[in-house]
This record gives C-alpha cells, structure tokens and sequence, in this order.
C-alpha cells in the first residue's frame, strides 16, 4: 500500500495549481451543459442531467462511495490503471479533490501488437463531505487500484452560553 501526499488548498505549491485547473475544467462543463440544453430544445427538467453527462465528459468519472464511520468519512475512488505517483490528492473542509493522469504507450518494441487502447488518461473528481472535516488530518493511501482517503470530522462548535 502506497501513502499518497495529500495537500491544502492553503499549500500554494501543490494545491493551487490543481484548484484553477478544476476551475478551469468547471467552465468547460458549465459551457457543454449549457450547449445540451439548447440541442435538446431548451426544456425544463434535465438540467441536472446536462450537467452531470458534461462533467462526465470533461472530468473523467472515476466510480467512488464515501462512508462515515468512527468519527471520520471514509472515500474510496477507484484508479485502475494509475500509479500512486499519478495521484494528486488536495483537500480543505469542505470537499476533496482527486487529480490523476498517466500515460502508456503500447509495449510491443518487436512489433508484435496488433491494436491499443494505451494511451493518455486523466480524471478529475471533486468530492464534497456532508459535514466539514479537519483537512490538516486528511491521509490517502493507494492500493491494487483503490484510492481511500480518510478525513476526520471537524469538531462541532460549542454554543457559548450569552452572559447576563
């Protein structure tokens, strides 16, 4: 089991750059959403399909679950086909991002394959918690193709009583 670095949206070096190209790739969606709706017409009621098939196409959509248990969420997002060092993990106390690329090229230097589907594979997914967590404790970790990725809950503020 690999352990995968896990950066802040504070950490300039490593989270930044990922969080604009998100941005970045939120804009391609939002536009290709925005062009299902006018091919189909313009009706109401598919809007959150639009969306969702856009971001699918733009993002890449690598399957996930998130569970909580003893106190933290648990994500697991499946990466066949990455290495640990292809996987970028940023979080804050809200969401969590996953950033992986790689790229293979057909191995058959005597000349023997045939066809290939080997290429260049990128997948973005942001992934929000139902409840804000403490993103200083957030690990990963990477095995046999599985991403899991452990963010403790934040504590919940206390109600300071008013004074009389």
């Amino acid at each position: 089991m690999a352990k995968i670095p896990v950066s802040t949206k504070a950490d300039k070096e490593t989270g930044i750059p990922i969080v604009k190209e998100l941005t970045r790739r939120l804009d391609v969606v939002r536009q290709r959403a925005f062009e299902r709706f006018q091919k189909r017409g313009e009706g109401e009621g598919q809007d959150l399909d639009d969306w969702f098939l856009a971001e699918k196409d733009v993002m890449g959509w690598p399957t996930a679950e998130l569970e909580e248990r003893n106190g933290e969420y648990e994500v697991e997002v499946s990466l066949a086909g990455f290495a640990p060092t292809d996987i970028d993990v940023v979080a804050d106390q809200l969401e969590v991002i996953v950033h992986a690329t790689s790229s293979k090229s057909a191995s058959g230097a005597d000349g023997s394959v045939v066809w290939s589907e080997f290429g260049s594979n990128e997948v973005f997914r942001r992934l929000p918690f139902p409840q804000n967590v403490d993103a200083s404790h957030v690990r990963a970790s990477f095995d046999n193709g599985l991403l899991r990725i452990h963010a403790p809950k934040a504590p919940q503020a206390t109600p300071v009583a008013p004074t009389a």
